[in-house]
């Protein structure tokens, strides 16, 4: 709980990534500098590489951006460093939810995953599949259109729906070329489409699941641990009961349910503070498009404008 509601601290995965996404909250935030250098550590000792020096100082968006193992990495090293600066100052999730990367970054939170492991799992399976799976990608669709007409156009046409994020906002994930079909047809009738910066098909069993049985080797990184904070899985929207290596790796096959998910919260009518800690505050800005309830409220820590962290913790504190 924080200032009388309950606390749903929210992480967003690959597609919220910008070049220069968390480099004020690292170059004057002390703290958030100690996670982020511990974790860039981790790293480097196991890739050679520094996401910190490749994305502050070399400013390298190829890597960002064609790399999915290290756009993931840097996902999860920035949103883990501010919620651990976040509890430390006394806000106190009581709930953990993530969208793909992001459910990561909740487990390891809520405890379930260490960071050095979780951090590595990660980068590991996503970049295997990277370089295995033919190309494709993820296609948001925004405009309001026909559920069942969704599903039927997209998912035995061009690849699968991916994500239902609100009533108005969708992805689908599939083949390149077929995708590039879908985004013709969505502009030919005026829907505004994006091709969000990924370079795999997550959340496509089709593409994703043939690599299960391979990624098992990834599982010896991880210690799996009893949550001792509650996260909510948007692959089921419902509570995390049980984590084991097919859980974890569904998270990157199975498709997203955040609408579903935030429902699910706002089911239990009280009042509710949901943070995105997310670098571009996408979860937010989708949350506050699905509640309904005056209880239900969001904020954001960053956008593309910056972040607000220690004029948070300034009121906090006054």
């Amino acid at each position: 709980m924080y200032d009388g509601k309950k606390i749903v601290f929210m992480f967003s995965g690959q597609g919220s990534q910008f070049l220069e996404m968390g480099e004020n909250l690292y170059n004057t935030n002390l703290k958030i500098k100690y996670y982020m250098d511990y974790l860039d550590n981790i790293f480097f000792l196991n890739t050679n590489i520094s996401f910190v020096d490749e994305m502050y100082n070399k400013k390298n968006s190829h890597l960002l951006f064609n790399d999915v193992g290290f756009g993931c990495a840097v996902l999860f090293a920035i949103q883990y460093s501010l919620a651990k600066v976040l509890m430390e100052n006394g806000v106190e999730p009581d709930l953990l939810v993530g969208t793909s990367l992001g459910e990561f970054v909740a487990l390891t939170v809520s405890g379930a995953l260490e960071p050095e492991a979780a951090i590595m799992y990660v980068y590991s399976v996503t970049s295997y599949i990277q370089n295995r799976v033919a190309p494709s990608g993820m296609l948001t669709v925004i405009g309001n259109i026909n559920k069942d007409y969704i599903n039927d156009s997209c998912a035995n046409r061009y690849g699968c729906i991916g994500a239902f994020n609100h009533d108005n906002h969708f992805i689908v994930s599939g083949l390149t070329e077929e995708l590039k079909k879908l985004n013709k047809y969505y502009e030919e009738h005026k829907y505004l489409t994006v091709l969000l910066p990924t370079k795999v098909g997550f959340h496509n069993p089709s593409l994703i699941q043939p690599y299960k049985e391979s990624c098992c080797k990834f599982l010896e990184q991880l210690k799996i641990n009893k949550p001792t904070i509650e996260v909510i899985s948007t692959m089921t929207a419902k509570k995390v009961d049980y984590i084991n290596g097919e859980y974890l790796f569904n998270i990157l096959s199975e498709p997203i349910k955040f609408s579903d998910t935030i429902k699910y919260i706002e089911k239990a009518a009280v009042p509710t503070t949901l943070m995105d800690l997310g670098p571009m505050a996408t979860l937010a800005g989708f949350s506050n498009r699905i509640i309904k309830s005056d209880l239900i409220s969001t904020y954001a820590f960053m956008n593309l404008a910056g972040d607000n962290l220690e004029s948070f913790l300034s009121d906090k504190i006054n």
